[in-house]
């Protein structure tokens, strides 16, 4: 064969790559989004929706410490 490696492999790499990368970028968001929750502490604004100003449930920080809306604006603007 011509090829130093198989087109399968390669492929396959491209493939692991790809992945790896989806992972890293889906790492960095998480990382941002903690940030800002952090930040939002300092201020004293953590646990208000960045919408509509309400409380963000405290069921709903529970689950996702991160969250920056309460349940009925992630609804109604589909976040």
């Amino acid at each position: 064969s011509d090829y130093s490696l198989h087109m399968a492999d390669a492929g396959s790499d491209a493939a692991e790559r790809e992945t790896m990368l989806g992972l890293a970028s889906a790492q960095q968001k998480m990382a941002e989004k903690i940030e800002r929750a952090l930040e939002r502490i300092d201020q004293g604004t953590y646990g208000v929706c960045e919408l509509c100003g309400g409380e963000i449930a405290a069921e709903r920080l529970a689950a996702l410490p991160e969250a920056n809306t309460c349940i009925k604006c992630m609804r109604k603007y589909n976040l």
